[in-house]
């Protein structure tokens, strides 16, 4: 072989590994970039599960007012019902009341009907001995 061969090939084998070395270098930006791009990952699947998790707080809230609201509506519902049974003994106290006002007016009527037979009773007799 010739000086002249060896130093084409040496610099063919120079030329490779030129090539290689950017190639490697390409390779370790790629990496760079891809090992930053999974930072970026993991930092917003930890941003996603922090709101996943104040997702989850507010819906508990929600459902414990929810629930609140539930039994508030159910004892306004017991308060209507017990004012309506209250509304209906009123109605019904109510009632017995004009009942017995009926029967006082009428016990009244009675009572001026007797008086008046009687007045007419002791006037006849007063005439009658008078």
């Amino acid at each position: 072989m010739s000086l002249g061969s060896l130093l084409v090939i040496l610099d063919r084998l120079l030329v490779s590994l030129c090539h290689l070395l950017v190639s490697l270098h390409h390779l370790l930006v790629s990496l760079r970039h891809l090992l930053v791009s999974l930072r970026h990952l993991l930092v917003s699947l930890r941003h996603l599960l922090v709101s996943s998790r104040h997702l989850l707080v507010s819906l508990r809230h929600l459902l414990v007012s929810l629930r609140r609201l539930l039994v508030s509506s159910r004892h306004l519902l017991v308060s209507f019902r017990y004012l309506l049974v209250s509304l209906r003994h009123l109605l019904v106290s109510l009632r017995h009341l004009f009942v017995s006002l009926r029967h006082l007016l009428v016990s009244l009527r009675h009572l001026l009907v007797s008086l008046l037979f009687t007045r007419e009773l002791i006037h006849q007799v007063c005439k009658l001995y008078f």
